[in-house]
């Protein structure tokens, strides 16, 4: 009985050539069918390529990386931009009667005027909470 069982736990017969062959044989038709469909795409995109096509486009202009040739000149730049819509009047939609206010003021009628919830209610922050906290210690004292 035993001897009938250790003979029993291996394969008995071998893989079949036919099921290997068709299974290569499929496994081939695949790979050349992707090989074509990526060789077809390939030349439709290289038909419609609208750098070839353009003969004022030189390889330097082109396709060239627009590299950052001077730094500070253009963090310059930026604040300078940055500034002159944070420091100055101007309209940001003109139809609705909307308009960009330099940073101080607009902090100066906020004070003035006082933040609108819109009948929302604030709850307190974090700050004003420790402000209380650390207030209402020193009264303890």
């Amino acid at each position: 009985m035993r001897k009938r069982l250790a003979e029993e736990q291996h394969e008995v017969s071998d893989a079949s050539f036919r099921g290997a062959a068709l299974n290569g044989l499929a496994l081939s038709l695949i790979i050349a069918g992707i090989f074509i469909a990526l060789a077809g795409l390939y030349h439709r995109f290289a038909a419609h390529n609208p750098i070839a096509g353009n003969s004022r486009l030189t390889l330097d202009q082109g396709l060239a990386p627009r590299l950052q040739v001077d730094e500070a000149r253009d963090l310059a730049r930026l604040r300078s931009n940055e500034d002159a819509v944070l420091n100055q009047y101007g309209w940001v939609d003109s139809k609705s009667n909307r308009v960009r206010v330099p940073i101080a003021r607009a902090m100066e009628l906020l004070v003035q005027q006082g933040l609108t919830t819109n009948g929302i209610e604030i709850g307190k922050t974090r700050l004003d909470m420790r402000q209380e906290k650390a207030s209402a210690e020193r009264g303890k004292r």
